[in-house]
């Protein structure tokens, strides 16, 4: 079994991030978790410090 990647979506807007997450869920065959998302800089940086997304 492959191992999933974790991974954030960041964009500030809205729409596109969860665009970005149905991508990944669906075309990305298993190989990415969605661990959350952000909307500036310092949400995304709070969010990988808290949720440690793959590098």
């Amino acid at each position: 079994m492959v191992r999933q990647k974790r991974v954030a979506a960041v964009d500030d807007v809205i729409e596109v991030r969860q665009l970005l997450r149905s991508a990944l869920r669906f075309a990305g065959q298993g190989r990415f978790s969605v661990v959350g998302d952000a909307g500036t800089a310092a949400e995304a940086i709070a969010l990988s410090e808290r949720l440690q997304p793959s590098p």
